[in-house]
């Protein structure tokens, strides 16, 4: 995946994380993720699958 100068790689045994000239990786066991939902305020035009939940 990358974002921006950010690239995160998934290899069989760690993440593998560069930005730019800087590369850092983390062990699966070490990593931890979570979930939240979060409202978005779109300027634009409302994607296709996206859900409007109120306006402003």
């Amino acid at each position: 995946m990358t974002a921006g100068n950010l690239s995160v790689r998934f290899l069989p045994d760690q993440v593998l994380f560069q930005d730019g000239r800087h590369v850092a990786d983390l062990a699966y066991q070490r990593l931890h993720i979570g979930v939240e939902d979060d409202r978005f305020i779109e300027a634009g035009p409302v994607p296709r699958e996206g859900t409007i939940l109120d306006f402003t």
